[in-house]
């Protein structure tokens, strides 16, 4: 496993079954010589240096998973083309992700760098902010994570448009107002 053993979500390795054997480690000797043993590859670091040192020495690997809803970091030319599965976390921190995306929306929209600045200057200082209500929001990339952004936007009443690959996957959907194919980003941007 490629990771830190300090991480709190890789406290539950401790009551793996007997029978199995695992390192967790991102020490770049121990990667070298654990690789070539490994028969699954559990990549819990979200940079791809520790993947790319072990990937070319793991020649009976099975099976990798990454921690991370995103691959970005995995996908070197070799592992695209070895016919290993890779899965990974699509999905799980889509709430909390969105979260943060609306935080930067209302963050900006707040003011909250000249809150911040006001308050540790020990001053009151009236200021106009932006509504989020009737504002437009472009999300590009409108899947699992995009998607949970949606939903929170729309909850403040934000117009949505949506920039996905596959815009038949969109079907139905009832959060974005518009959803656009990759080719169509200037005019998503130009509303």
């Amino acid at each position: 496993m490629l990771g830190d053993s300090a991480e709190p979500q890789l406290r539950g390795l401790k009551d793996f079954a007997e029978d199995v054997r695992w390192t967790l480690t991102l020490d770049p000797d121990v990667i070298r010589s654990e690789a070539p043993r490994a028969d699954v590859i559990l990549s819990a670091w979200f940079t791809g240096d520790p993947f790319q040192l072990a990937w070319p020495l793991a020649g009976r690997t099975q099976w990798v998973h990454t921690l991370s809803a995103g691959v970005e970091h995995l996908l070197t030319p070799e592992f695209a083309a070895s016919p290993v599965p890779l899965t990974n976390a699509r999905g799980v921190y889509k709430r909390s992700l969105a979260e943060f995306a609306l935080l930067g929306i209302l963050y900006f929209a707040k003011d909250v760098p000249r809150m911040l600045a006001n308050q540790r200057a020990g001053r009151w200082e009236p200021f106009e902010v932006t509504d989020a209500l009737g504002q437009v929001v472009g999300i590009v990339g409108y899947g699992e994570i995009g998607r949970a952004a949606a939903k929170l936007a729309r909850g403040l009443g934000m117009k949505v448009l949506a920039l996905r690959r596959r815009t038949g996957l969109s079907q139905g959907d009832n959060i974005a107002d518009a959803t656009f194919g990759p080719d169509a980003l200037r005019e998503m941007l130009a509303q």
